[in-house]
């Protein structure tokens, strides 16, 4: 041993040591020495246990497309995910599903929740079902057909409506209601906001094809009327299918046990 110090000292250019005929004594520099080589084999010791919580998905980052309005339940979804894993970063963003995709395919996106509608492109994006709900007819209270149990998109031609953008998937939706009629209703309103878009439907700017979740968590006094022969809502969370990091897999897995959530749950957050 004494050799290998006599070799670090000469490498470093500085005595760490007083050696005496009975004892060995630290010099100043060999007391810097040993003080700073405590804090770096700490700093290593607590760099494992961070990685190790890395691999383990207990700590990372989580980017999630996902709107609350078209999935009032998001807030438990988040909870969830962060009990479970309390050193993940959650960075939420509000993008159409077209978009969501075309993210999680070039790896800017990690998890999204996606309305899965006929035609919609999925390749290389894995993906399970959330929740099916049908589609309505939101209107105002007063409307002529708010009482009505239910409508035809023929009986809906002549009436204004608030939509969403082109791209999105209500707004396909929209689209694929009126598809085979020569006559299209008039769009009234372009919003993403849905919340907007209720509040605009409230008060009798025109109508919207939302779900009933939708219509309802916003708030808003509206009339929500069942539509006849229309494909219902598919909400699904879809990830890139490649291999991710931990602890997306680690949310996914927290997600897909979850499903559905209790009843009591799914009543506080609509």
């Amino acid at each position: 041993i004494y050799e290998v110090l006599r070799r670090l000292e000469e490498e470093l250019g500085v005595r760490l040591f007083e050696r005496t005929s009975r004892r060995v004594l630290l010099t100043d520099a060999g007391e810097a020495f040993v003080a700073r080589g405590r804090r770096l084999v700490a700093d290593v010791d607590e760099l494992a246990v961070e990685m190790a919580e890395f691999a383990d998905g207990a700590r990372g980052r989580l980017r999630l497309s996902a709107w609350y309005h078209v999935e009032p339940r998001l807030a438990y979804l988040v909870r969830d995910v962060l009990e479970a894993n309390p050193l993940v970063d959650i960075s939420i963003v509000e993008v159409a599903t077209s978009k969501a995709i075309d993210l999680l395919r070039i790896g800017e996106l990690d998890l999204a929740l996606i309305a899965v509608t006929p035609g919609l492109d999925l390749t290389g994006i894995a993906h399970f079902e959330l929740k099916s709900e049908p589609f309505v007819v939101v209107t105002a209270p007063h409307h002529a057909m708010a009482t009505r149990d239910c409508v035809t998109p023929s009986e809906l031609l002549s009436e204004p409506f608030v939509v969403s953008q082109p791209g999105t998937a209500l707004r396909r939706v929209f689209d694929r209601v009126f598809a085979g009629f020569a006559q299209v209703p008039r769009i009234a309103i372009e919003t993403n906001e849905l919340a907007a878009a209720v509040a605009f439907v409230s008060i009798g700017l025109g109508d919207a094809i939302l779900t009933r979740s939708i219509a309802e968590h916003v708030g808003d006094p509206v009339a929500v009327i069942p539509v006849a022969d229309v494909a219902p809502f598919v909400l699904a969370a879809a990830w890139a299918d490649r291999p991710q990091p931990r602890a997306v897999v680690r949310a996914i897995e927290l997600i897909r046990s979850n499903r559905p959530l209790p009843e009591a749950l799914s009543e506080a957050a609509v």
